[in-house]
């Protein structure tokens, strides 16, 4: 995932916002996997994206202030995506907008 972390690095703030705007985005649909028949049936999954789409939201709007910093997202990232096994998911929307 290295690739992908100095692929976030060269990314304009600006595009890295529109990157973390559809990853949220994508997890409200993987969010949908934890409660299938309307119960949480995976509350480790859902606590887990809650966590992620918080610091995301968090830091796009750092990013629009111009306070956040860049190198702590892109490892946040790799990190957060490959815990809750969404890893190619993150892979394949940095590489689509780059």
């Amino acid at each position: 995932m290295k690739d992908i972390q100095l692929i976030i690095e060269n990314m304009s703030n600006e595009k890295i916002i529109d990157l973390v705007l559809n990853l949220s985005f994508k997890l409200t649909v993987v969010s949908r996997t934890a409660y299938p028949s309307g119960h949480v049936s995976d509350e480790k999954l859902m606590m887990a994206i809650n966590e992620i789409q918080h610091r995301l939201t968090g830091s796009a709007l750092h990013l629009r202030k111009g306070e956040a910093r860049q190198d702590y997202l892109k490892e946040y990232l790799v990190i957060a995506f490959s815990e809750i096994r969404y890893a190619e998911m993150l892979r394949e929307l940095v590489i689509s907008m780059s």
